[in-house]
């Protein structure tokens, strides 16, 4: 085969481009572990607040993006977070999938690479996210089972679900949080 066709020279840069990602610019396992923890600590100390998984799994979403993205930006995300997490779930309820988080994961983890690289081909970015579809699925199981809490996290959760600082970001949510001085 002829080097220089662009079938060719697109394969070559499409590996290049997966090879940066893998060394320099991304790590899928961090995405991984923020979203499953968050998701675990919300299910564990929050879950009665929600009606059910679909805007845990996107609460979840959005305080990972936090640590990529700050304030209006992150802000800006919480519909497509929201339709990632909808998403998810429906997969879950039509294919009787157990866990609908390493969909959602894999789609924040597109999501989160893309605004990172704007110049990379979603294609390109969606292929490496499913690519590592088996080490997610690893990662999120992994943490499942070891899970018993984290101060870290959370200390990050308690203060998005009471802070008036993240307000807005909860209403978008549909998360409405009752003051204990409300609740007699």
């Amino acid at each position: 085969m002829d080097m220089s066709s662009p079938k060719c020279n697109d394969k070559f840069s499409r590996r290049n481009e997966m090879e940066v990602f893998k060394r320099i610019k991304y790590n899928p396992g961090k995405i991984t572990e923020y979203t499953a923890k968050y998701y675990l600590e919300l299910a564990r100390s929050y879950r009665d607040i929600y009606s059910d998984e679909t805007y845990m799994l996107a609460a979840s979403g959005v305080l990972t993006a936090g640590h990529y993205l700050l304030g209006e930006k992150r802000y800006s995300l919480i519909p497509e977070i929201i339709d990632m997490a909808k998403e998810a779930v429906l997969h879950k309820n039509i294919l009787a999938k157990p866990d609908p988080i390493c969909d959602f994961i894999i789609q924040l983890q597109t999501k989160l690479l893309k605004i990172q690289n704007p110049s990379t081909e979603q294609s390109t970015i969606e292929e490496f996210c499913y690519e590592h579809r088996s080490d997610t699925e690893k990662g999120v199981q992994r943490i499942k089972k070891g899970y018993a809490g984290n101060k870290e996290i959370a200390s990050v959760v308690s203060k998005f679900m009471v802070s008036a600082d993240y307000h807005a970001f909860r209403r978008r949510l549909r998360i409405e949080i009752v003051p204990p001085s409300k609740m007699s």
